[in-house]
């Protein structure tokens, strides 16, 4: 064996992660949720506008971004708003995204921190990669005793158009 194949080997488990990477930046990620009970979730995306983070609330039809990750992953990053109850700064939330067909393209479940925004607590982007993303997705969480469902459009991030009084090309 080549001195260069075995040291590519040594070095795999230190650049790949099968099986243990995480959904979400590092940053949100959390040991020990605690119990949710919210009277209303909603799926929406955080974006940066005038210097600070917003959510921003997506209805059927409303487009999501596709982005690339990391490793060059096609995924879309929605987020969620808990209103109203009790929601802990580290929650467990399930997201999944299925094709018009109901098939899976992508799910997670996960704790994830929280923060408090606007009067009510969201989370940040949620990773969902796959690699069948279609022209349409339905994307379905479920956190604090909720579960909320869209119908949206997806598109490549820099080819996306207007939605939510948001520019997302």
């Amino acid at each position: 064996m080549r001195l260069s194949t075995v040291i590519g080997l040594l070095l795999l488990p230190a650049v790949s992660c099968v099986g243990t990477c995480s959904p979400k930046p590092l940053g949100d990620v959390c040991d020990h949720p605690q119990p949710a009970n919210a009277a209303q979730l909603e799926l929406g995306q955080m974006v940066l506008m005038n210097e600070s983070k917003k959510f921003v609330p997506l209805a059927d039809g409303d487009t999501i971004p596709i982005i690339f990750g990391g490793q060059g992953l096609k995924m879309i990053t929605p987020a969620l708003r808990l209103r109203q109850g009790t929601v802990p700064e580290c929650i467990e939330v399930m997201v999944s995204a299925t094709d018009d067909g109901g098939g899976r393209i992508s799910s997670t479940m996960d704790a994830v921190k929280t923060y408090s925004l606007e009067g009510a607590w969201v989370t940040e982007g949620i990773y969902l990669p796959g690699t069948s993303w279609k022209e349409t997705a339905t994307v379905t969480a479920q956190a604090g005793g909720q579960v909320v469902s869209r119908k949206l459009r997806t598109c490549l991030f820099n080819q996306c158009s207007v939605d939510g009084g948001v520019d997302l090309r």
